[in-house]
């Protein structure tokens, strides 16, 4: 097949699909089973919301490869055991999470997941030493210990845990419901930086410290942008008790029932992980 153009990935996949779904090769039991949400995805890639059919044809134009060759593509994948797997630099870019996500719906599309040689798959190689003889030496470790706490939530939903407190949810075939929690602490990471809509989790993050009473603690300048000296540092706690991280414009003042400013304990946001 001729190379496509870098970063038209989703564009392809789409093209891939919607072949799929004209000719009837995608697997409907799967979809209607363990997936939620595709009624909406067929809808978009017909056309439907924004009269554009995610054909070969208007692929083509786009990633660069021919229309027939598209064609061609979708129809071996639908007859053969097939893994899709995206590489770590595709997601690595502007709407990089994109691309990851639809290659997950497409290997639904496909229902081969669980299957040997079939599914998807992220970064194959790269992660979790996949592909890859073990090591002569091990690296060193630390035990892991049991964590007592049964609850949990996808690491993924951490706003709709803050925005909907006590609701249930389904999970990897699971009724669960989301904790009320009153503490967070995250390690190796910052879901400020990561999380795939910044948007709505400052927006959930801001509710639930609104929803409880008492003074809010507000943030210190993030990892990311915290002070390199004495001087600066005092700077930046200045900042934090006026309540906002100014390279982040992460503000949570809150005022209490007398219209006056409630005491900021400094606290370090650049922390937080499931409860």
């Amino acid at each position: 097949m001729a190379a496509g153009i870098p970063g038209t990935d989703v564009a392809l996949m789409l093209a891939i699909a919607l072949v799929l779904v004209k000719e009837g090769r995608h697997d409907r039991e799967f979809l209607d089973r363990y997936t939620t949400g595709y009624p909406r995805f067929e809808a978009y890639l017909l056309g439907h919301e924004d009269g554009v059919e995610k054909n070969p044809q208007w692929a083509a134009g786009i990633c660069g490869i021919a229309a027939d060759k598209i064609v061609d593509l979708a129809r071996r994948m639908a007859n053969v055991r097939t893994l899709i797997t995206v590489s770590h630099s595709l997601q690595r870019a502007d709407y990089g999470e994109q691309p990851v996500w639809m290659g997950i719906v497409l290997a639904a599309m496909l229902g081969q997941m669980g299957l040997d040689g079939g599914g998807f798959s992220y970064s194959l190689g790269a992660l979790g030493n996949i592909g890859k003889s073990q090591l002569a030496v091990p690296l060193p470790t630390l035990k892991q210990f049991h964590n007592p706490v049964p609850d949990f939530i996808p690491v993924a939903r951490i706003a709709d845990m803050l925005l909907n407190p006590g609701e249930p949810f389904h999970y990897n075939g699971q009724a669960l419901r989301y904790p009320d929690i009153r503490l967070v602490y995250w390690a190796d990471g910052n879901p400020f930086h990561r999380h795939q809509d910044l948007n709505r989790l400052r927006q959930a993050t801001m509710a639930a410290l609104r929803a409880h009473s008492g003074p809010i603690r507000r943030p210190i300048r993030c990892l990311r942008h915290r002070a390199r000296s004495k001087s600066s540092l005092q700077r930046s706690m200045s900042s934090a008790l006026s309540g906002s991280c100014r390279p982040c414009a992460f503000s949570t003042e809150r005022r209490s029932s007398t219209n006056r400013p409630t005491r900021a304990l400094p606290y370090r946001a650049n922390g937080h992980r499931k409860s």
